[in-house]
């Protein structure tokens, strides 16, 4: 299993690395590669604005130099006082120069999971997009953990909807949900539950009884359900409608990325 924790910014950098501690552990001698792109204006040869938006950066940020060596030392840092892995997971620094979705693009070869804290820069969402849209990798999106582990996994909540998003993202995520305690299928209407049922069963992942399912119309009730249900995780297809519209005018991928306090597989 190779999961690659992306860390674009310092914010969110142990964020990404925890939750990729954790999801490895679902395949003994897992590799965790940390990778960092190093956005400097100087080198990534794009246009006048682009060029012009990275400089501005600076005043707020520091360079891009000074972002790399701090989120290295966060690394470092996790790195030197993680706990060994019972699945004997390793871990990797991986350094990349240019521009973020292209640095992005270039490293994600093998990636079995790629996972990304909440953007908390251009730099965030252009490392998010490159991962679902360029290189459709399973993606595990995190809010902030506060620097502490996290449970991850156990009670997986799976926002089915009837489309091919949903079904691409548990097809990838079949490790996790085998290793699952419980998987609770949240389906728009009742009708829909059977024809989710059988897919997942199709995918030789659950035992009828760890299996639940219930009816959630909307995103907020997605997310309403699935904490007071105690999921750890969420599943769901992102961007059925496309990125662009969502950012328009709302959908259930930016409800849940906005709105969600626990980690969320996507796909694309």
């Amino acid at each position: 299993m190779h999961v690659v924790a992306l860390i674009p910014h310092p914010k969110t950098a142990l964020s990404s690395l925890l939750i990729a501690d954790a999801a490895s552990a679902v395949e003994p001698g897992s590799t965790i590669t940390a990778l960092h792109v190093c956005v400097d204006p100087a080198k990534i040869g794009g246009s006048v604005e682009e060029v012009d938006m990275q400089e501005m950066r600076i005043r707020d940020e520091g360079t891009a130099s000074q972002r790399r060596n701090e989120v290295r030392k966060i690394f470092e840092e996790w790195s030197a006082g993680r706990e060994p892995s019972p699945a004997g997971a390793k871990v990797e620094w991986v350094e990349a120069d240019g521009g973020e979705e292209d640095g992005v693009r270039n490293h994600l070869g093998s990636a079995d999971l790629v996972t990304i804290a909440r953007p908390q820069s251009m730099d965030g969402g252009d490392a998010l997009h490159a991962a679902l849209f360029d290189h459709h990798r399973l993606v595990v999106f995190t809010p902030d953990t506060n620097g502490t582990a996290v449970s991850f996994g156990r009670s997986i909540a799976i926002f089915w909807r009837d489309d091919d998003e949903i079904r691409s993202c548990l097809q990838k995520a079949r490790a996790w949900l085998r290793a699952a305690d419980t998987l609770v299928i949240l389906a728009a209407h009742e009708n829909e539950v059977p024809e989710a049922v059988g897919f997942i069963q199709s995918l030789h992942v659950s035992g009828t009884g760890r299996l639940q399912t219930s009816v959630a119309k909307n995103a907020d009730e997605f997310l309403e359900k699935a904490n007071r249900g105690g999921a750890d995780t969420l599943l769901m297809g992102a961007y059925r409608h496309g990125a662009f519209l969502e950012a328009v005018f709302g959908g259930a991928t930016k409800t849940v990325m906005d709105h969600t306090s626990l980690p969320a597989f996507l796909s694309h």
